[in-house]
């Protein structure tokens, strides 16, 4: 499995901003899941499952959040 790193991915308008232990999603539309090992969320309907460990919210407003945590896998369907 590939290491998370610094980078970013942009689809259209919406953005992952990844980073070690945090990730910053730009206009996200629903937080799906939130559990201590899993986080999805539907981004340009699309839905987004980003797993790990010790995933928590820092941040949220009305187009972006900021997931901290060790992330081993981000998925896209």
């Amino acid at each position: 499995m590939k290491k998370l790193s610094l980078s970013y991915i942009r689809k259209g308008g919406n953005m992952l901003y990844i980073q070690k232990n945090k990730i910053l999603i730009k206009h996200y539309q629903n937080v799906m899941t939130l559990k201590e090992n899993l986080f999805e969320c539907t981004l340009d309907k699309q839905i987004i499952s980003i797993s790990g460990n010790h995933i928590e919210i820092r941040y949220y407003g009305t187009d972006e959040i900021l997931l901290y945590g060790q992330f081993t896998q981000i998925k896209m369907t």
